[in-house]
C-alpha cells in the first residue's frame, strides 16, 4: 500500500525530467541555429563553388570586425551550404579541404577606409583572387576581383564539373566586367 503512492508520486517527478530534458535539448538547438561560425560584422558569402553532382554549395566567408576590417591573419573561411539537406551549414571534412580549402590568404591593407585580402583556393591555386572590403551604408561589403577572359571582374561564382571520382572535367569562373556577365571556361 506504502508502494502506490509512492510510485504516482515518482511518475510526475520523471515527467518532469522528461520535459526538462526535452526542453533543454529544444533549446539547444534553437541556440546551434546561430551558428558560432559567423560573426555579427562577417561577410558569410564573398562568393562560392557549386558543382555538377548536386546542388550543395561551398562558400567563402570573411571575419570582420564592427568597422569591416580582417580579423587575424586568416579571415577568410570556408563551408559548406549543404543545400539539399535544407541550407544547413557545415565545416569542410578533410578531403573536401584538399579541394576547396583556402590554399593560401594573405591581408594586404587593412583600414577602416578599405582593406584588401589576397587568396587562392585549393582547386584553382593560380588563380588569386583579391577581396577588397569596404563599409557602405552601415554594412561591410566585399568585392572579389579576379582575372575572367583576361580581364580583371567581380567573382560571383565558380562551378565545378565532375568527371568521376575525384576527377573534373572543367571548371566555370562566373561575374561581372562593366556591368556585363563574363564566364571563362577552364578545362582540365
Amino acid at each position: 500500500m506504502c508502494r502506490v503512492p509512492l510510485i504516482s508520486t515518482l511518475r510526475p517527478l520523471r515527467h518532469a525530467v522528461f520535459v526538462s530534458a526535452l526542453l533543454a535539448a529544444s533549446a539547444a538547438s534553437t541556440s546551434a541555429r546561430a551558428d558560432p561560425r559567423f560573426h555579427p560584422s562577417d561577410v558569410q558569402s564573398v562568393f562560392f563553388v557549386g558543382k555538377s553532382d548536386d546542388r550543395n554549395e561551398v562558400h567563402y566567408g570573411l571575419h570582420l570586425d564592427g568597422d569591416c576590417v580582417p580579423v587575424g591573419e586568416q579571415p577568410v573561411y570556408a563551408y559548406w551550404l549543404q543545400v539539399e539537406k535544407g541550407n544547413v551549414t557545415e565545416d569542410l571534412n578533410l578531403l573536401d579541404r584538399s579541394v576547396y580549402g583556402v590554399k593560401g590568404q594573405w591581408v594586404t591593407q587593412r583600414s577602416v577606409k578599405e582593406s584588401k585580402v589576397l587568396m587562392t583556393i585549393k582547386a584553382a591555386p593560380d588563380r588569386p583572387i583579391a577581396i577588397v572590403i569596404h563599409k557602405r551604408d552601415g554594412k561591410c561589403i566585399a568585392d572579389p576581383i579576379a582575372t575572367i577572359n583576361g580581364a580583371p571582374a567581380r567573382v560571383g561564382s565558380v562551378f565545378v564539373h565532375i568527371a568521376g571520382w575525384l576527377r573534373v572535367d572543367w571548371i566555370e569562373i562566373r561575374g561581372a566586367a562593366g556591368g556585363k556577365p563574363v564566364v571563362e571556361r577552364v578545362k582540365h
